[in-house]
């Protein structure tokens, strides 16, 4: 569930910031950009984001993990860890933020990268014409 859940702030994350740059995808595509350099630009930074997403949550995960293992344990009196800390879910962690932020781009920016430099400019769909 939680896992759905930042699956699902990612991606609107993702589509908030190329929505919010379509006029820009149109006046590069305008200039003469290739869509491949265009998909390049918005992968480069969804990328680093997605890296630091995974590092942040790895730390966090970690130091939250570690705080309940510890309460958990002074509370029953014997040492308790129900939670997993180990390499391979911190491996699991940043590979899924990678899958996501290599992918995700590839379905949003195809469709505006398609579309005319005029229509994207003036925000205009497939839909719309």
């Amino acid at each position: 569930a939680f896992s759905l859940f930042t699956l699902l702030l990612f991606v609107h994350y993702i589509s908030q910031v190329i929505t919010e740059a379509r006029k820009e995808i149109g006046i590069l595509r305008a200039l003469g950009t290739r869509s491949k350099d265009i998909l390049y630009i918005y992968l480069t930074m969804v990328i680093f984001v997605g890296v630091f997403s995974a590092i942040l949550a790895n730390v966090l995960w970690y130091f939250i993990t570690m705080f309940l293992h510890h309460l958990l344990s002074t509370a029953m009196g014997f040492k308790v860890y129900p939670f997993d800390t180990s390499f391979l879910t911190s491996i699991f962690v940043f590979g899924y933020c990678l899958l996501l932020s290599i992918f995700i781009p590839f379905f949003l920016i195809k469709p505006i990268s398609a579309a005319t430099p005029a229509n994207t400019i003036l925000n205009k769909t497939e839909r719309e014409k």
